[in-house]
């Protein structure tokens, strides 16, 4: 019973990360250089249980760990931000107490969205998704 309990846990922990083993030298992906190639669920991108992307939207967006929504410039414009203290910060902005082992680097790109966690060496990538049409 104890065995199938810890099986049940590591399952469930490789479902809630969604990321792929890094990608080989034949898969040709020109983001194959960040590790690992994550796959969304419904639209969301996965980088921790306290933080996501929208990949489906028409801007750069994330939804923190207080449920409250940050979005930047458009899909396709190049942005990098940091997410510390569950605010989304430019790297021009940065809070004096910041430390980067604390914090998570998001990169939005013309085709992907990278990021990277220091703390735990993890990092990884999620292809844009079409964008849902807004209702009016």
């Amino acid at each position: 019973m104890k065995h199938l309990r810890k099986l049940a846990i590591v399952i469930a922990l490789s479902a809630i990360c969604a990321c792929g083993q890094p990608a080989s030298i034949k898969d040709g992906h020109p983001n194959q250089i960040m590790g690992n190639r994550c796959f969304p669920k419904g639209g969301l991108g996965i980088i921790t249980v306290d933080l996501y992307i929208v990949l489906n939207s028409t801007k750069n967006e994330l939804i923190l760990k207080s449920g409250q929504r940050w979005s930047g410039e458009g899909v396709r414009t190049p942005e990098l931000v940091v997410v510390f203290g569950d605010r989304v910060w430019h790297q021009n902005d940065l809070p004096r107490d910041f430390d980067l082992s604390k914090a998570v680097v998001v990169s939005f790109e013309a085709n992907a969205v990278k990021f990277a966690q220091l703390d735990s060496m993890f990092g990884g990538y999620y292809d844009y998704e079409k964008p849902t049409p807004t209702r009016n």
